[in-house]
């Protein structure tokens, strides 16, 4: 049904019918454009969705100028890239 299964992460699943239809969406478009899926998460505050902590100081300043969109954000680390 979509491509990836981030809803049980933590354990308990509370989201609602709403959210999960929303990270739905949110999935099939990190396929397509990973750009519009993380700022659409941002606006939304759901880059837990993606495995991201985010740091919203800056973000979005112009939404009809996405020249001036910003998102500033610190990966997880999930995996160990030491050999």
């Amino acid at each position: 049904m979509y491509p990836f299964s981030f809803f049980n992460i933590g354990g308990k699943n509370r989201k609602t019918k709403k959210a999960k239809i929303l990270g739905i969406i949110l999935s099939w478009l990190t396929l397509i454009s990973p750009i519009i899926s993380f700022a659409l998460a941002g606006i939304i505050d759901e880059m837990h969705i993606f495995g991201v902590m985010v740091n919203m100081n800056v973000f979005l300043l112009d939404i009809k100028n996405l020249q001036s969109l910003t998102i500033e954000f610190n990966l997880i680390n999930r995996f160990n890239w030491e050999d």
